[in-house]
């Protein structure tokens, strides 16, 4: 015999509420996490999509901020390929970013914008994207940044410099600039503890006390060679970062950067 209507209801109710009365299993954890911020540039975006699909790949647990600006101009569909865990929109969320970048191991920039680059070098903390860098500095959290939206080229000397002298202030910080193309590339590197783009470990080795930091500037490599010279080996442990004005300077000296696993001519 077939059940009438009010059977198939009492008994579709009943499972339902058995299902209710189940606990809710927790997701997984993805792995390491990335927290992308977002802060209103919209230079290379194309690049940065690109960047993003292959980030997708490396099987990492994402998290994305959004600046008003960055929600306005980008919107947070713009991340959609990386199923990010959990996404905040300034003034939308009182979830404290300082936790959040807390529990992350990588913090991305993708797109940094001079005013956002002016506030984190000058410790200004008034916006959610300034104050997301402050605490990725704060808790040495490495900070990965595309500075292909800040303009350094066509723009009077002077301002120039103010422009390039928050940069470096930012590597001081511990950040390393790349270009948008290197996103994922550099993402799974820093992930990986590998040394940074154009250093290399070869298989031959050069004596030398290595310097005693894990993070080699612009400033530490520039009063380097102003006490050494250019003809001296810079040593250096594996694993230090040499962010890439350092290794450009180092490089355009022709100074030979040696690590104690191997070394590079510059």
């Amino acid at each position: 015999m077939n059940p009438s209507v009010e059977e198939l209801v009492n008994l579709i109710t009943q499972q339902v509420l058995k299902n209710l009365a189940k606990p809710v299993e927790a997701k997984p954890a993805g792995g390491p996490g990335v927290l992308l911020l977002f802060c209103g540039g919209t230079a290379g975006l194309d690049v940065v999509s690109t960047q993003l699909a292959e980030m997708a790949k490396l099987g990492c647990e994402y998290h994305c901020v959004f600046s008003r600006a960055g929600a306005n101009v980008v919107g947070t569909d713009f991340v959609s390929t990386l199923k990010p865990r959990s996404c905040i929109v300034e003034g939308d969320s009182a979830q404290s970013v300082f936790a959040l970048v807390n529990k992350c191991k990588l913090v991305v920039v993708p797109v940094l914008t001079q005013n956002t680059c002016a506030k984190a070098a000058l410790g200004i903390r008034d916006s959610l994207a300034s104050d997301t860098l402050a605490a990725a500095f704060l808790l040495g959290r490495p900070v990965l940044i595309a500075t292909d939206a800040i303009p350094t080229e066509g723009v009077p000397a002077a301002y120039r410099q103010m422009i390039l002298s928050h940069l470096k202030t930012l590597e001081s910080f511990g950040a390393r600039l790349v270009r948008a193309a290197m996103l994922a590339q550099q993402v799974k590197a820093l992930l990986e503890g590998a040394p940074p783009e154009g250093v290399q470990t070869p298989k031959s080795t050069i004596s030398g006390k290595p310097l005693p930091t894990k993070l080699v500037d612009l400033r530490v490599a520039s009063e380097w060679v102003k006490e050494k010279g250019v003809s001296e080996a810079f040593v250096v442990e594996p694993g230090t970062i040499i962010t890439p004005l350092a290794a450009d300077f180092l490089r355009e000296r022709k100074v030979l950067v040696v690590r104690r696993a191997g070394e590079m001519s510059c």
